[in-house]
């Protein structure tokens, strides 16, 4: 799903994609241009060896860094912003954030909330629940099985 057509490349070799914009990846690359921009001493710290990693990039969150904040708040917009087309599309009643990158939503939830909000429609964003995954493994399989029983009494039975 792209949601800059102005942005970076993807993998996909289209522009913009949330992967791209709301990733690890969108973290280490928007990092590393702040470091070379000498943005970011605690950053720069981190990466003397060339091995900046996400998990830096939370300890530098966590002691504050405004570069590393600002980080996490693009990524915030951008993920609100993907989470607000799936919202407009699919009208779903709950969201669950999961990944790696779920360790560090203390520092993105309330401007992925606010960003999905303001972007979604009104009469869908308010009836939606968005949430990180609690780290069960099978949250993705609990997901996609509701939706496949949910279908299924949704089918007129034929006689």
């Amino acid at each position: 799903m792209s949601i800059d057509i102005h942005g970076p490349v993807c993998n996909c070799g289209r522009r913009g994609c949330l992967e791209v914009m709301a990733s690890d990846q969108y973290l280490l690359t928007q990092a590393r241009e702040a470091i070379k921009a000498g943005e970011s001493q605690i950053l720069a710290t981190f990466n003397q060896d060339g091995a900046l990693t996400p998990t830096a990039i939370l300890s530098a969150a966590r002691v504050g860094d405004v570069t590393a904040l600002r980080l996490y708040d693009e990524l915030a917009s951008h993920l609100g912003q993907g989470i607000a087309n799936l919202i407009n599309l699919l009208n779903p009643e709950k969201i669950v954030i999961g990944g790696e990158g779920a360790v560090a939503s203390s520092f993105f939830m309330d401007r992925v909330y606010a960003s999905a909000r303001q972007a979604a429609f009104p009469h869908l964003a308010e009836n939606v629940e968005i949430t990180i995954d609690d780290g069960r493994e099978d949250a993705w399989l609990q997901g996609a099985a509701s939706f496949v029983i949910e279908r299924f009494f949704e089918i007129p039975l034929s006689e």
